[in-house]
């Protein structure tokens, strides 16, 4: 079990990377890497580790104040009592967290004495501390009192005559309750199904409008929904239209900006690989006329093992131009196998509305950038 979760900006990991060693030389376990491993959601790796923890660090910064991502997760912790805010830059939190004391960071140095830091360490362990103990008797953060454990009931300590007195009014009153109850269940059932018909018969017989494209779904979310970010749609099927490889350049896909004409294999279908060169690191995409478009699954495609074969890569949204702010997504770590199902390894994410695709290549499985070999990449989703 996870004893610490970091919650903070991507671009914040060098500057929390000191803090988290100082925190593992404690003695305690650290969650702060967000890579996810292929085959898993935000829910099942990353929201197992924050629901576990029985600390969540929120980190503050000029970066994690405009992250939604950020916030969700310190709303987690502030919820179930175990967040401890800390300030990496002097900024104001976010509504709603402002009330609640951080401890300032700004100028702490590592491996230097400071009372800030010694004060931080003494507020986690105490979280930790508490966050161990019962339920009942586990101080809420910030509430200044503690839940005292249930009294005994004053019936156990009364004469046996007053609690058998008190049984036979309460097997009474409950037997004229559940009568009663029985009786409005009955009549309600029938309205019930009589409005269920009219619905039913409604829905069937409505026609949909030429210009609207609306397309009735369940409501049911999937896991990876969970997981906020700014523009998240209440759905990727909600588009109405029909899933594509967003990246195929039969479907319009292009590539706007890239570090060299071999990113313009990564979407020619052909499935051959190419060896690219270390400064060959990144490329934007579009979409079909530059269209807005929403998607929540990323494949890359290897077919055999390889110590040049993609390992690390990190995936950016945006909506300004190719060339403009981009947004993370993540970043994703392949396994160095053939998967004979599909030969594409898929990585989801909660669902994104952009207009652009940035692609960041990382590292390959000998721990460099030199002669990566990529084949192809594909983008599922809808356009807009």
């Amino acid at each position: 079990m996870t004893q610490i979760f970091i919650s903070y900006a991507r671009e914040d990991e060098t500057r929390i990377l000191p803090l988290v060693r100082a925190l593992e030389n404690q003695g305690w376990s650290v969650f702060w890497d967000r890579r996810i491993p292929a085959g898993q959601t935000w829910r099942s790796y990353i929201g197992n580790a924050l629901n576990d923890a029985s600390c969540v660090i929120v980190i503050w910064s000029q970066h994690s104040i405009a992250s939604s991502w950020v916030s969700e997760e310190a709303e987690i912790g502030k919820r179930r009592g175990n967040l401890v805010p800390v300030l990496l830059d002097s900024v104001e939190p976010p509504i709603g967290f402002r009330s609640i004391q951080a401890a300032d960071l700004t100028a702490w140095l590592p491996g230097n004495s400071s009372s800030h830091f010694e004060q931080l360490l003494h507020d986690i362990n105490t979280t930790l501390t508490l966050t161990s103990t019962p339920a009942n008797t586990k101080l809420l953060a910030g509430s200044g009192y503690s839940i005292p454990k249930q009294r005994e009931s004053k019936a156990m300590s009364r004469p046996l005559i007053y609690t058998l007195i008190s049984m036979f009014f309460v097997l009474i009153l409950g037997g004229i309750y559940l009568q009663q109850l029985s009786d409005v269940n009955n009549g309600l059932g029938n309205n019930e199904q009589n409005e269920a018909k009219k619905i039913e018969t409604g829905v069937k017989n409505k026609e949909l409008s030429s210009t609207q494209s609306l397309k009735v779904v369940s409501t049911e979310l999937n896991d990876s929904d969970t997981r906020m970010v700014d523009n998240l749609p209440s759905s990727v099927a909600g588009a109405g239209t029909e899933r594509i490889n967003l990246l195929s350049s039969e479907n319009g896909g292009q590539i706007l900006v890239a570090t060299s004409d071999k990113w313009l294999t990564t979407i020619d279908g052909k499935k051959e690989g190419i060896t690219f060169n270390i400064n060959d690191t990144e490329a934007v995409y579009a979409f079909k006329d530059e269209q807005t478009a929403v998607f929540d699954t990323f494949t890359v495609l290897i077919d055999y093992t390889f110590i040049y074969n993609l390992k690390d890569f990190e995936l950016l949204w945006g909506n300004e131009s190719a060339t403009g702010k981009f947004y993370p997504i993540g970043k994703f770590e392949t396994k160095n196998m053939k998967l004979f199902k599909t030969p594409y390894q898929e990585f989801k994410f909660p669902p994104v509305t952009a207009r652009y695709l940035k692609v960041r290549l990382l590292s390959t499985w000998d721990g460099g950038m030199a002669n990566m070999r990529i084949q192809e990449f594909q983008l599922w989703g809808t356009l807009q």
